[in-house]
């Protein structure tokens, strides 16, 4: 029987259909630190510094925090967001203009399914409330 991965502290993004393994196992693996300067982040995704500036200018979600001295901060969504750009640019095979717009399309998935879960939170919480209610109601017939 095979273990279902953690998903704790994955982006949603990336169940939303999207789910690989490999990439959770390298989310789940980012260091427990506050931020990351842009070589370490290279160092994470094998990838060269000027790879990730290059990121910068081509995707909308990607961009890191810069001191006033020009040094680039990353944060943990900004690892995580390196790494599922690596993931359709080198394993998945997208361009970068296809890239951009995977991004953006689970971008949306991803906010429509936060929808449908606060709405759903709505309806559950109301139909307790019934119940609880109904409940009442029993014991004041009684």
């Amino acid at each position: 029987m095979e273990k279902e991965p953690v998903k704790q502290g994955i982006p949603e993004e990336i169940y939303q259909g999207h789910f690989d393994p490999d990439l959770a196992s390298d989310i789940h693996n980012i260091p427990q630190k506050i931020s990351f300067k842009i070589g370490e982040v290279a160092e994470m995704l094998n990838v060269k510094t000027h790879v990730l500036r290059y990121w910068e200018m081509e995707f909308d979600s990607f961009h890191p925090q810069k001191m006033p001295n020009g040094q680039r901060l990353y944060f943990k969504k900004d690892v995580e967001t390196a790494l599922l750009i690596k993931k359709l640019l080198y394993k998945d095979g997208f361009s970068v203009k296809g890239a951009k717009k995977a991004l953006v399309d689970l971008k949306r998935e991803n906010r429509q399914h936060r929808k449908r879960t606060s709405s759903e939170d709505k309806i559950l919480k109301k139909i307790t409330q019934i119940q609880e209610t109904v409940s009442v109601m029993r014991e004041l017939i009684k």
